[in-house]
Order: structure tokens, then C-alpha cells, then sequence
């Protein structure tokens, strides 16, 4: 196990979906597999994650839909929030626009193109590792009291 790879939490409620979605992903991603739409319990586990996605192909049309949706919001009330890739059916704007103000960080339509797939799973893990930094530099700085001073605007008191 090498420490460059992504590492993915995939829920979905269809495991062969799931197991063809991992498989296609290739080296580069460590994926962990959860049927239901909840997180894990432990503490650990959640931190193993660096990105989440999330199978809602059926979401609009399942009887246990809001549990999809609840835990998108559920993810990103987590310290620090993992980035959330929501996998939707194709042409489904309502349903895009619905995962995206709940906190998801992006969308691709179902069927998944895996390159596509991949490269916003990449992207999605650069952002992370981005708020990642800037946290701990705000820790750094903080724990030094350092403070920057801008110079004031034209105007200001």
C-alpha cells in the first residue's frame, strides 16, 4: 500500500456498480465500499477517506432518498470536511443543483466516464490537500502570533 494513492470511500447501494467503479479506477485510488447511506462510526475510518463519492443514480426515485442527501450534509459538517463527488444520472439539473448547495464538490453523470472520473477525484483530493495546508500554515501562524497587517484602503478609519 503506498501512501500516494487516493483513498476513496464509495457508497453505493449497487455492489456490482461499486465493484466495476473501483476496479476501473485503477492503481493510483485505495477505495473502501459501503452499501449504506451513513457514516461510519468510528473516528478512524473517516479520517481514512480522502475524498467521498457518492452513487446517486437512483436517489430521486428511492424510497429512502433523503438518508442520500442527509449525508452529504452530514460529510461536510466533518472537521476537516473531505470533498463529496456526487455520481447522478445525466440530465438530472434539479438534482445537480440539490447536491451542490448541500456541499458537494462536484457532479459526474452517470454513466461514469472514468477518465473524467479520475481526474476529478484528482482534483478533488488537490483541494483537500490544499485546505489541508492552509489549515495547519493558520495553526502555525496562530500558535506564533503572527499576524499580517494590510495596509488600509483609501477611506478607511
Amino acid at each position: 500500500m503506498s501512501d500516494d494513492r487516493i483513498h476513496v470511500w464509495l457508497c453505493s447501494p449497487n455492489r456490482s456498480f461499486a465493484g466495476a467503479v473501483m476496479s476501473a479506477l485503477g492503481s493510483g485510488f485505495e477505495t473502501r465500499l459501503s452499501d449504506r447511506f451513513e457514516l461510519p462510526g468510528n473516528e478512524e475510518q473517516q479520517g481514512w477517506w480522502h475524498v467521498v463519492l457518492l452513487d446517486l443514480r437512483d436517489a430521486a426515485h428511492a424510497p429512502d432518498s433523503e438518508a442520500s442527501f442527509q449525508l452529504i450534509e452530514q460529510i461536510c459538517r466533518l472537521n476537516p470536511a473531505p470533498p463529496v463527488v456526487v455520481i447522478l444520472p445525466a440530465n438530472e439539473r434539479a438534482l445537480v443543483l440539490k447536491v451542490t448547495s448541500m456541499g458537494a464538490y462536484d457532479v459526474v453523470d452517470s454513466p461514469p466516464n472514468m477518465v473524467e472520473l479520475r481526474l476529478v477525484l484528482q482534483r478533488a483530493e488537490r483541494y483537500r490537500q490544499t485546505e489541508w495546508n492552509f489549515r495547519r500554515m493558520q495553526a502555525y501562524l496562530q500558535d506564533r502570533a503572527v499576524w499580517v497587517s494590510f495596509p488600509k484602503a483609501k477611506g478607511d478609519v
